[in-house]
């Protein structure tokens, strides 16, 4: 806040009171100064909430806030590395959040969960299984994934448990 903005606030008494060199416009002055960071951050504020503007270090938060960091990596001693795809795949995930959950526990949900994260077209689900001896596999579904996301299939393990309908039973298949 500028020390005229401020000044506006007080009583009359006030305003005529705050004259250059007195202690009140020196006050008036540090308070100016005191606000001058926190209103550069509320400025830019916006950037911070658009997966796209917001800065690298703060991408993991934000993810966060839509239970992403389920997903993220960890070294041997435990720190965080963040999205395993990349930070650019974490964009886009969060970027398309809204739409994930409102098919979340469908099949176009998780495809579309496993080709956002992934980077990866040609992910498919098969669900009328059968076994050997012909008898339907109730609740059960085959996910394909493309072979060059085997590299990736602790990720598409963790995904295809969290997207999938919570009674049923899968298998991941790369071809």
């Amino acid at each position: 806040m500028k020390a005229e903005e401020i000044l506006r606030l007080l009583p009359a008494v006030y305003q005529q009171q705050a004259i250059e060199g007195q202690p009140l416009m020196a006050l008036i002055m540090l308070m100016s100064w005191f606000h001058e960071p926190e209103e550069e951050i509320v400025e830019e504020l916006d950037q911070y909430f658009s997966p796209y503007h917001t800065p690298t270090n703060f991408l993991p938060y934000l993810g966060s806030w839509f239970l992403l960091d389920q997903y993220y990596s960890y070294t041997d001693q435990g720190e965080k590395i963040c999205f395993p795809t990349g930070s650019g795949r974490l964009r886009q995930l969060i970027e398309h959040y809204a739409k994930i959950a409102q098919w979340r526990g469908t099949s176009k949900g998780l495809i579309m969960m496993l080709e956002l994260a992934t980077g990866m077209n040609g992910f498919h689900i098969e669900e009328q299984l059968h076994n050997t001896e012909g008898v339907a596999k109730l609740f059960h579904i085959q996910v394909i994934a493309p072979i060059e996301s085997k590299h990736l299939k602790n990720l598409l393990n963790k995904i295809i448990t969290n997207e999938k309908s919570a009674f049923v039973t899968y298998d991941l298949i790369f071809r």
